[in-house]
């Protein structure tokens, strides 16, 4: 054998030592960084539970990586983590909410409106998502705000817009499943106190609220309703009906049929309502 191959045979495993020794080197020259262990989405406010410390290797951290949760807990994330991710400076913003209008119409506005377990859905809803907004108000209200009634009045509903789009629904308003001795709960863990809001992307164009009814803006006629009214959302299936106009509720006139009309029996199946052949002026 030759000499320049004897070097070779013997510089080879020499090489490949000192590159094992020095990559080895690398592991134990390591330092905290601030890692995700859930999954965050973006426009998430940090909770410390979201968030721990681990050595890296410092070959691998991120440029502005962040050292302790204190750091970033309290602060918004801009982009989504998945468990394991660094969270670095350049993550970290107060105007992560601007992303919101990406994709936002010139003629569409966003809009909040207070929901809580029952006229929010119990948090089951998702960006994206489809719904119609009934709103109800109670004239008391009214009077309490300075304004006059006439007549009999009592709290109204009627449906006053359909295929909204949800915009965004915090973190805080989220339906979670939890785990109870090891048996997972329904409960809904991260409300607090069981309201929050939603976010609609919403027309600014004026639209009837009924056929031949006046025409009003829906973010001034949601804003009106979410001061002095009530909001109740309804989840829309893929390929809602939208074609039946609203026609409105009150309750004084529910409870004077029901008062003076046998019970109602109401079918969503059948093409008519079915009364009992009971009761104070029932048909037989």
């Amino acid at each position: 054998m030759s000499i320049k191959n004897i070097l070779i045979v013997l510089g080879v495993p020499i090489i490949v030592f000192f590159l094992v020794l020095g990559f080895l080197n690398g592991l134990k020259n390591t330092e905290p960084v601030v890692v995700a262990v859930t999954n965050i989405e973006a426009n998430t406010v940090i909770e410390p539970s979201m968030v721990t410390v681990r050595q890296m290797p410092k070959a691998g951290v991120l440029s502005g990586a962040f050292k302790d949760t204190k750091d970033v807990v309290g602060k918004m994330v801009t982009v989504p983590r998945v468990p394991g991710d660094q969270i670095t400076k350049a993550m970290i913003g107060e105007r992560g909410l601007n992303v919101l209008t990406v994709g936002v119409k010139p003629d569409y506005r966003i809009i909040a409106v207070s929901v809580d377990k029952t006229t929010g859905l119990n948090g089951m809803l998702h960006q994206g998502d489809r719904v119609s907004i009934i709103g109800i108000i109670d004239p008391q209200a009214l009077q309490m705000a300075g304004g006059t009634t006439s007549g009999v009045e009592s709290p109204a509903a009627m449906f006053v817009a359909s295929g909204i789009t949800v915009a965004f629904v915090p973190q805080s308003f989220r339906y979670s499943e939890v785990k109870n001795q090891g048996v997972m709960g329904g409960a809904a863990a991260s409300f607090t106190g069981g309201k929050g809001v939603v976010l609609l992307d919403v027309p600014i164009k004026p639209v009837p609220l009924a056929p031949n009814g006046p025409e009003i803006s829906l973010p001034e006629l949601l804003a009106l309703i979410n001061r002095y009214g009530t909001i109740q959302l309804t989840l829309d299936p893929a390929g809602a009906d939208y074609s039946q106009p609203p026609v409105g509720v009150e309750l004084f006139k529910v409870y004077d049929f029901i008062h003076k009309n046998a019970p109602i029996l109401v079918n969503p199946q059948a093409s008519k309502v079915i009364t009992s052949t009971t009761g104070q002026g029932g048909s037989k």
